[in-house]
């Protein structure tokens, strides 16, 4: 270890700063004697540029020999230059020393870089991931920082990237009002884009994903994403009774049965349907929601709705159809 250097030395005095890579520091100011009446702080190193790194120290004994008025302008007196040097060398703006005061972010921040958050990304046909984000701007109602690592799904953002992020609070089965610390994560919330909502991909994805693995989670993201995404609808076409110069054509979506329940159909793409199927209908697009009313408004009684009837279909009906109702919407404007 660093003291073992000292000659008469058990100890060493440093100055504790924040470097924003390396985290948590000291800087070695001088060698130093534990006596039972207090501490002998021996002559300023020569160098005084030499600094440890807590990681490093973790296993050691830590004792503070300031926090009144007295030592510290004492000590301060006597290492004042190299503790300016010090401070304007990792002086920090405002916002990120507010952020280092609040005491409720120490369940989410890494115990040796303060700057350092754990935030939970989430975004439609994602599972949700955890990433370490450097806080670079604490905003009125969410912060903004550099997310420090690489994410292993496809999220739009990147190492490197400033992102925002906002806190939330854990469902508590208690039903506490008041929270603690580890009571709230941080996160940042994803939408669809248009694009992704109309082609079918995220869609097909997670219906990929819950066929392999039928959990609770994966049927839950599958209702998220259906509820939020276009879907395709086979119609039978009919002209209606109105004049010849005002003939309109009446859409009505095809019924599927297998003899006992009665389903209303809507598929991801038309290659779900098969060539042949989807050759017998009009085709139209609708948001998901829009195809529930359909459902729902039409004259035949129905079961539930089956999606993607024909590859892997999974049918919904009743409390599933209820939840999807009140799904927020997660597609970007």
């Amino acid at each position: 270890m660093l003291k073992d250097a000292f000659e008469g030395a058990d100890s060493f005095l440093g100055y504790g700063f924040v470097d924003p890579v390396e985290g948590l520091s000291l800087v070695v100011l001088a060698p130093s004697q534990r006596l039972e009446e207090g501490v002998a702080i021996q002559q300023l190193l020569e160098d005084a540029g030499v600094t440890a790194r807590v990681q490093d120290l973790v296993e050691e004994e830590y004792f503070n020999i300031g926090g009144t008025e007295e030592a510290d302008t004492q000590l301060r007196a006597q290492f004042g230059p190299i503790v300016e040097e010090i401070d304007k060398k990792y002086e920090v703006s405002a916002d990120i020393q507010r952020a280092r005061a609040m005491r409720f972010l120490d369940g989410i921040r890494d115990r040796l870089h303060p700057d350092d958050v754990l935030v939970i990304l989430d975004k439609p046909g994602n599972m949700p991931e955890t990433v370490w984000v450097r806080i670079t701007e604490v905003r009125e109602h969410d912060f903004a920082g550099e997310l420090l690592e690489e994410p292993k799904q496809d999220f739009g953002v990147h190492l490197g990237d400033t992102m925002p992020f906002a806190l939330q609070q854990k469902a508590s089965a208690e039903g506490k009002d008041e929270h603690t610390v580890n009571d709230l994560y941080a996160a940042h919330f994803f939408k669809l884009t248009k694009a992704e909502s109309l082609n079918g991909t995220v869609l097909t994805k997670v219906r990929d994903a819950y066929k392999k693995d039928q959990r609770a989670e994966t049927w839950w993201e599958l209702m998220r994403v259906l509820s939020n995404c276009y879907v395709w609808i086979p119609c039978n076409a009919t002209f209606g009774d109105a004049p010849s110069a005002d003939d309109t054509i009446q859409l009505t979506a095809d019924i599927l049965t297998n003899g006992e329940k009665y389903y209303f159909p809507v598929f991801s793409s038309p290659v779900e349907m098969g060539e042949k199927y989807a050759s017998d209908f009009s085709l139209i697009e609708k948001p998901f929601r829009e195809a529930l009313e359909m459902a729902e408004n039409g004259p035949a009684k129905l079961d539930g709705l089956i999606f993607n009837a024909f590859s892997d279909k999974v049918i919904l009906s009743g409390e599933a159809l209820d939840i999807m109702k009140e799904m927020p919407d997660l597609v970007e404007d």
